[in-house]
């Protein structure tokens, strides 16, 4: 279950989840052959309203946290730059431990 999903839950409301998909492309052809409704970022969705999809803000807007990542070892200059830039405009939290590698 997806944490805006466990959110609306917990705030009385209650959906039931038709279909899930792990491919963004699949998304929109799902909603307009009938299948429910989509949260979408808003370039998916004003792509989506070109299709004839019917599109509405949120109100309050929803907020997606995201993450940087980035492989373990050595940066390359353009890596270690960007890391750099971020940390500057202080969008990096506090470095993380390493965390071992999943196989």
């Amino acid at each position: 279950m997806s944490s805006w999903t466990a959110s609306w839950r917990h705030g009385g409301g209650s959906a039931r989840i038709a279909v899930e998909v792990s491919h963004w492309a699949a998304i929109v052809p799902l909603v307009q052959a009938g299948a429910g409704v989509a949260l979408l970022p808003t370039k998916m969705a004003d792509d989506a309203s070109r299709y004839g999809a019917r599109v509405h803000a949120t109100d309050p807007p929803l907020v997606q946290h995201v993450r940087l990542v980035w492989r373990g070892g050595a940066l390359s200059p353009a890596v270690a730059a960007l890391l750099d830039l971020a940390r500057e405009l202080d969008l990096v939290a506090e470095d993380p431990e390493p965390q071992p590698p999943v196989h």
